[in-house]
């Protein structure tokens, strides 16, 4: 599944609200552990961009000394949760196989904060489908 990581811990929590049957809500667990590899990697992305544009830590949030390093920092920043990462649980073929059924023929209500995550969501799943066949 090809994910930004901005989308990461939003499809994580949406994820977690859910309550599936066993074996989909294992193949979730899998996926969520997963996106938590991820999303501690990210984090330790944007402390090395921190660093890295000399930030400093103030009660009033971040102080880069420059306004061009807040800018550069910035533009960095979104570069780094714009990028796709790859998330799978392949190694979990009976689980996979699962999840991905269960949300192509998932009916139920959405609820209205978690619309666009679940787009965003079934997209990728849907992406890696078309990939595969």
């Amino acid at each position: 599944m090809k994910l930004k990581n901005y989308q990461i811990y939003m499809i994580g929590n949406y994820l977690q609200s859910l309550t599936l049957p066993a074996q989909v809500s294992r193949a979730k667990s899998k996926l969520i552990a997963k996106m938590n590899d991820v999303l501690r990697d990210q984090h330790d992305d944007e402390q090395e961009l921190l660093n890295q544009f000399n930030a400093t830590k103030t009660d009033q949030g971040w102080d880069f000394g420059t306004v061009e390093n807040k800018q550069a920092y910035e533009v960095e920043l979104d570069k780094l949760k714009s990028e796709i990462v790859v998330i799978s649980i392949s190694e979990y073929p009976t689980l996979e196989q699962a999840l991905k059924d269960y949300f192509k023929t998932y009916d139920g209500d959405i609820a209205p904060e978690y619309a666009d995550v679940f787009d965003a969501f079934y997209d990728a799943l849907e992406i890696e489908e078309n990939e595969e066949n």
